[in-house]
């Protein structure tokens, strides 16, 4: 049975083999419906709003040689956080877990092929559509001028500091005043 997921991708194109998945090039093994090891939780009122959650997402904080790249979200009043920076990702969709998710949508919102990410933590979008979300850390060579941009109003890189003065999705904030990664890039 081929998953929603599987479907929107043989549709652009992409390869998708039976097992393991190939999706923008990179080889994604299939984990029984989650991350392999999980991630822990941002902090305690993340793990005790998990129980209430309506569905999982995976999202991208993505580290450039530029810095932390992020994404300006299309200022559309039916979409999580209209007009704020905010991280790369989406829907954790049916037949997926969080790693193949993070994969297919690095490849479907910036043709940015997802070799090397690890998971960092699990924060619930609370203000958002109040998903699970699994952040991944994605480093990348890739330069922001040569990312393809398909959803948003544009992209930028950031330092770390830079990036805590936009204005940011909650959960994106959230993360980056934990994240230590980049404060010293640029």
């Amino acid at each position: 049975m081929t998953s929603d997921a599987e479907r929107r991708l043989q549709q652009r194109g992409v390869s998708i083999q039976d097992e393991p998945d190939v999706i923008g090039g990179v080889t994604v093994e299939p984990v029984d419906g989650a991350v392999a090891e999980l991630p822990p939780y941002l902090d305690r009122q993340d793990e005790l709003a998990a129980g209430d959650v309506r569905g999982q997402g995976a999202m991208a904080l993505v580290v450039s040689p530029e810095g932390i790249v992020l994404h300006l979200r299309d200022d559309k009043s039916w979409i999580p956080h209209p007009g704020c920076w905010s991280l790369f990702g989406g829907a954790v969709e049916d037949g997926e877990n969080p790693d193949q998710t993070i994969v297919r949508e690095l490849w479907e919102e910036l043709h940015l092929t997802a070799s090397e990410y690890r998971p960092l933590w699990r924060v619930v979008d609370a203000e958002g559509d109040g998903r699970l979300l699994t952040v991944f850390e994605v480093v990348t060579s890739m330069l922001p001028a040569d990312m393809v941009l398909t959803e948003g109003q544009g992209l930028r890189a950031f330092s770390r500091d830079e990036a805590l003065r936009q204005r940011l999705a909650p959960f994106c904030r959230r993360v980056l005043d934990r994240y230590p990664g980049c404060s010293g890039i640029r």
